[in-house]
């Protein structure tokens, strides 16, 4: 009965159905050049040109490890770092955070499409940051600071930078 079937199957269709297609001629590479800024993505492991992996290099630190969440992923960063700039204090997210100086920001995990404004992370301990790193935020003053553990949170197209404060190196 299954034999039947089959050669019913194989059978019933039209000639058309059954060959295989022509192959069709390759596309001539566009000699155009990229636009500025647009770098081709390499192939990754991952299969993902935008997702991190671990051992990747951003700024002073590499990346540890690579997370997902259901609402989304977060990768977490190794390494040491000193950056200028200013405490800022963020009532929506009650965190004190840090404005990064332009000239610094090649330090740290930050691209450009991340936001408007300067690269800023908030600290991830905001209990025991020091009295006079958070008497800062209501000064326009610099200082320079030394950071480590840096994690960015994606959400959608939220994205949340963490670092953890090590020390005041300049103020």
């Amino acid at each position: 009965m299954a034999l039947a079937a089959a050669a019913f199957y194989f059978l019933s269709f039209d000639d058309e159905l059954r060959t295989k297609p022509s192959s069709s001629p390759t596309p001539a590479p566009s000699r155009a050049p990229l636009p500025e800024g647009n770098i081709p993505a390499a192939p990754r492991k991952n299969g993902d040109a935008f997702l991190p992996e671990v051992g990747d290099r951003a700024g002073d630190f590499t990346v540890a490890e690579v997370a997902s969440s259901p609402h989304g992923f977060s990768v977490g960063y190794a390494g040491r770092t000193t950056v200028t700039g200013r405490v800022t204090f963020d009532a929506a997210a009650e965190a004190y955070c840090f404005e990064v100086a332009a000239a610094d920001t090649e330090k740290i995990p930050w691209s450009g499409d991340e936001g408007s404004g300067p690269a800023k992370f908030c600290f991830d301990d905001t209990e025991t940051l020091p009295a006079d790193m958070r008497a800062l935020s209501s000064a326009s003053a610099t200082a320079t600071i030394e950071i480590t553990d840096y994690t960015k949170e994606y959400y959608g197209i939220e994205v949340t930078d963490t670092a953890r404060f090590v020390r005041v190196v300049n103020q």
